[in-house]
């Protein structure tokens, strides 16, 4: 199981106290331009030093977080369909990218009988990977939208 997955012993998604690990301070959102007139203009695809994220990425759903191996977050690792990977469109939601989790929506009761913070053993788990080509000695800050509740 990924050590990611575990703070102080303890399996991170059943820690109600727990909410970030590894956070940097919340901050505007500001963008570089090369130049003031691109600037004023505020159009983040416009800057030379802006790379989304989007596009397919490579993903494998498990069962449970226990399943997930770190073996995907080496550099060599290859993902491969023969394996459970397969490519999937980001942003998405996996639960309408036809696997085998379905979309948990409630505004009423929990969607699962265990009391919180327990969940259920069977708890969807996706790993997502995929690489970037940056310029030599470039700095780099990469940020992530918050997962939802189906995810």
């Amino acid at each position: 199981m990924l050590e990611l997955f575990k703070i102080g012993g303890a399996k991170s998604w059943i820690a109600p106290e727990l909410i970030q690990v590894n956070r940097l301070p919340s901050r505007a959102t500001a963008y570089p331009f090369p130049s003031e007139k691109l600037a004023q203009a505020g159009v983040r695809e416009d800057s030379p030093w802006y790379l989304p994220l989007n596009g397919e990425w490579d993903f494998q759903l498990f069962e449970m977080p226990e399943q997930a191996t770190s073996d995907f977050i080496q550099p060599a690792f290859t993902p491969s369909a023969g394996a459970g990977w397969r490519k999937i469109p980001v942003p998405s939601n996996w639960t309408v990218q036809n696997t085998f989790d379905k979309p948990h929506y409630t505004n009423v009761q929990m969607p699962f009988p265990e009391e919180p913070p327990q969940v259920p053993e069977k708890n969807p788990t996706g790993c997502y990977r995929t690489t970037l080509d940056l310029p030599a000695r470039r700095a780099c800050f990469m940020s992530t939208s918050t997962a939802t509740p189906s995810v």
